[in-house]
């Protein structure tokens, strides 16, 4: 799948539509939804879950910072949980390896430039 992004600009929209399958945007779509293996409403229901779950923890986050002994841990083991789960997600997987060899090649890189 090509990359719409060139130089942090997002080009998408300025596409032509597809004949047959309608809009590039509701092309790009339907293949995340066939990548995620998830229909329309089940993907709609995970991505407003975890929305929802990353709201909750900022909040205790927020509280965390102006009382110390509040939430001490929830911040963390909510976003480890999280992580975890993503990653029982084909395509999230596939993508966090790559994203993983990219910092370890950078890391590489960088520790023979000294």
């Amino acid at each position: 799948m090509e990359d719409s992004f060139v130089n942090g600009a997002d080009t998408s929209r300025d596409k032509p539509e597809h004949p047959e399958r309608g809009p590039t945007w509701v092309v790009r779509s339907r293949a995340h939804l066939e990548e995620a293996d998830m229909g329309y409403w089940p993907h709609l229901t995970h991505a407003f879950h975890q929305s929802n779950r990353l709201v909750v923890v900022a909040v205790k986050s927020y509280i965390h910072g102006l009382f110390p002994l509040w939430y001490k841990s929830d911040g963390p083991k909510t976003i480890i949980r999280i992580y975890h789960e993503i990653r029982r997600i084909r395509h999230l997987d596939s993508m966090a390896r790559d994203y993983e060899k990219g910092l370890k090649d950078r890391d590489q890189l960088a520790s023979t430039d000294h």
